[in-house]
């Protein structure tokens, strides 16, 4: 097998390179877009000044476009360090075509800031979404997403550029159409067949590091093509060599801590602050507005009405009971004993609880979410091929894996394939 950080054959190098996202164009539309919003937002504060300073609704309305203004120009300084610091960055595909159910490898030629650093590759089909009619809009939907985090210090350094491989086996229609008939939503909604290639689909292999300063991050467009009828399996073993992160410096990724115990190892997770504010914040906004609507006390308020008071404490109220019921999935500690794992989610006890007996777990997966941008989850899968969520909504891909590899090694199951 190949090196995972020796260069492609030559042929290679010289005819499947792929350029990343051009740094100036991304500077030139954020600039762009920036100075149209802040110039209109200049302009309207300029005419209607003498009425906005008069209505306190009016401010807070131009106040947050001011914000937006100043954010759109934000990332726009962020583009600008970012094309000056790291340049346009190539990818080099071993073999094409690409196909699914094949081997998707290649090295990204990348910076050298992100020697060291932990670098996340992962590879996306995309399915884009049109409506037509007069406000016709297009929307992106992610059928299909696997990430690694690879350790930069185990990258090639050459002399201009950090030699960053990469090794896919892309999945089949049926593959992925299989794996989401066994989510537990699929179960409960049904799902459909998936088609990875066609006219509106799109397949990316993005790269990110997060280095001191401003962080580097690219995308590169890949052609792949359907499974040809006929063709032989794709090789058990990857083309390349790819320097995942693991061992020590995996471990202690794990988000939580372990404490091994008489009856059973237990993964204790600490609740996740984010989950009681959108549930209080929501909750107490609701209660605010009934409050006001019936007993009032507040003028600037009043000014909403009755009507549009009671259709906020509905919003906010749904929009509490609805994260409430997200805490409830929202895992607290994972037992392991000798006959069974035992999931406990929610909070103070009350959740959505789990018990899988320990001879019917096949094996322990990290997958990512298909939304922008990505949490993680690690999934039981049993040996009926149903998948249960062990936990949810994990920031980073490194601890998924983390978490995923060390729940393997205590239930003594192989990787999966």
């Amino acid at each position: 097998m190949p090196d995972g950080t020796s260069q492609p054959p030559a042929a290679a190098r010289g005819a499947y390179v792929i350029a990343g996202q051009s740094p100036v164009l991304s500077v030139v539309v954020w600039a762009v877009f920036a100075g149209f919003w802040l110039g209109f937002t200049a302009l309207a504060t300029f005419m209607g000044w003498e009425k906005v300073s008069q209505e306190p609704l009016l401010k807070t309305f131009l106040g947050a476009f001011w914000l937006i203004g100043l954010f759109l120009a934000g990332m726009g300084v962020h583009a600008f360090l970012q094309a000056q610091r790291f340049g346009r960055t190539t990818l080099v595909v071993d073999r094409v075509p690409v196909q699914l159910g094949g081997w998707l490898s290649g090295v990204v030629r990348g910076p050298l800031a992100v020697h060291g650093a932990d670098i996340r590759v992962s590879v996306e089909c995309i399915y884009r979404t049109h409506t037509r009619g007069r406000n016709g809009s297009s929307s992106n939907w992610t059928l299909w997403r696997d990430v690694k985090v690879l350790d930069g210090a185990r990258c090639e350094r050459a002399p201009d550029h950090v030699v960053i491989p990469f090794a896919w086996r892309l999945p089949t229609n049926d593959e992925v159409s299989q794996q989401r008939d066994t989510g537990p939503l699929a179960r409960l909604l049904g799902a459909d067949d998936v088609q990875l290639v066609g006219p509106d689909r799109s397949w990316h292999v993005s790269v990110t590091a997060s280095i001191p300063g401003v962080d580097f991050a690219d995308r590169f467009d890949i052609p792949v093509m359907p499974t040809p009828a006929g063709a032989p399996a794709a090789a058990a073993q990857p083309p390349r060599a790819v320097p995942e992160l693991e061992g020590q410096r995996l471990a202690e990724r794990v988000p939580g801590r372990l404490e091994h115990r008489l009856d059973a190892d237990v993964f204790v997770f600490p609740i996740k602050v984010g989950w009681l504010v959108w549930v209080v914040v929501p909750l107490l906004v609701s209660a605010a507005c009934m409050a006001q609507r019936v007993a009032g006390g507040v003028p600037v308020v009043d000014q909403l009405g009755p009507d549009a008071l009671l259709w906020t404490a509905v919003g906010t109220g749904a929009l509490g009971i609805l994260c409430l019921l997200g805490l409830m999935l929202d895992t607290r500690r994972i037992e392991v004993s000798p006959d069974a794992v035992r999931i406990r989610r929610g909070w103070l006890g009350l959740g959505f609880h789990r018990t899988i007996p320990r001879g019917e777990i096949a094996t322990v997966v990290e997958q990512a979410s298909r939304t922008d941008p990505p949490t993680f989850s690690v999934d039981i899968r049993t040996r009926g091929g149903t998948t249960y969520w062990a936990a949810l909504s994990i920031q980073q891909p490194d601890q998924a894996k983390a978490l995923a590899t060390r729940l393997r090694e205590i239930l003594q199951l192989p990787a999966p394939s």
